[in-house]
């Protein structure tokens, strides 16, 4: 047997390590993907909502406020009120992960784009003390 008999059988075990090397890459960008939506979350599980004071969250939403324009959308107080805050963690989150993640489509961003328009509706119906027109008079919820 020669040296170049060997090549064929070699060239199939290198093929198999890279299968499998490709396949631990995958499971490790997911892991990552999903470290870097929690720590956007401020380290808490995707279904908790981001507490007040949550160092992540606060520059986010001042810069999507900033950068939208929301200024009449978002009350200041949104921290205050659990629902708005809970609606801006998920935003957040989602934000990071159409930006952020290895493996978003270029379609990511125009979803959550949509889903902004939902989440602002939604953040327009539970400002019902009406904090982003009169400033914060209701009671923290």
């Amino acid at each position: 047997m020669t040296i170049t008999d060997d090549i064929p059988a070699v060239m199939n075990q290198m093929l198999h390590a890279l299968e499998a090397a490709q396949s631990q890459i995958e499971v490790l960008q997911s892991q990552v993907a999903t470290l870097i939506v929690r720590q956007g979350l401020g380290g808490t599980l995707l279904n908790e909502p981001a507490q007040e004071g949550d160092d992540s969250l606060e520059p986010w939403v001042s810069w999507l406020i900033g950068e939208y324009e929301l200024g009449e959308t978002i009350p200041a107080c949104w921290a205050r009120h659990s629902p708005i805050r809970a609606e801006l963690a998920a935003l957040h989150g989602a934000h990071v992960g159409a930006v952020d993640d290895l493996q978003s489509r270029q379609s990511d961003l125009l979803a959550w784009h949509e889903g902004l328009q939902r989440s602002l509706s939604r953040i327009r119906e539970w400002d019902r003390d009406k904090c982003r027109t009169r400033g914060h008079s209701g009671a923290d919820r």
